[in-house]
């Protein structure tokens, strides 16, 4: 049976890109004390950006019920057009929907229907699922060896072609993750 995806709403995915650049870079924990609006129009439900680690921020919202990512930036991506810079790598927590530590990327330019995409994490490769500029880890079971690959490594790769045909490979510094992991995990119990 196919599982189900946690595509966050576009509301959802402003507060993530709002979480990624509200709070400076620091190496340790730095408590933000910003809140900012989930929908761009100005209306409906408030976020909160809550700690930063490393490269990687942890934002609280609202989606169907309380919502927490662990969420950072590629420190280096191709093609580096000014719409890419919305790229994010995301590990979700929703326990309304009972879905915890999904990792999800998007890339902020389609990926091409049919086309192998893929997560390079140390060693380990995994194959991803794709649907729009959105991806998943493609095999539910391999989800955890991938966290699990996160928090051992310092760097993860995504790499695929885009819509137009060009390649997307977007790098991400895992340094932070695990703690951002951890606050995502006490913030959505």
């Amino acid at each position: 049976m196919p599982r189900r995806r946690l595509r966050p709403s576009p509301a959802a995915l402003l507060l993530a890109g709002l979480a990624v650049f509200a709070a400076p870079t620091l190496a340790d924990a730095q408590k933000p004390t910003r809140t900012v609006q989930l929908a761009q129009d100005g209306g409906g439900p408030q976020g909160k950006i809550i700690v930063r680690y490393g490269h990687w921020n942890v934002a609280v919202g609202e989606l169907g019920g309380k919502i927490c990512y662990a969420i950072s930036t590629p420190v280096a991506a191709s093609p580096g057009t000014p719409a890419r810079s919305r790229a994010y790598l995301m590990i979700a927590t929703s326990p309304a929907k009972r879905q915890y530590k999904e990792i999800s990327v998007l890339s902020a330019r389609a990926f091409r229907p049919g086309a192998r995409a893929f997560a390079a994490i140390g060693a380990r490769q995994f194959e991803l699922f794709t649907k729009g500029d959105g991806a998943w880890i493609k095999v539910a079971d391999e989800e955890p060896l991938a966290l699990e690959a996160m928090l051992r490594s310092t760097r993860l790769v995504i790499s695929g072609t885009a819509a137009g045909g060009e390649a997307i490979r977007d790098a991400y510094a895992l340094d932070g993750v695990a703690k951002a992991v951890e606050s995502v995990a006490q913030e959505c119990r």
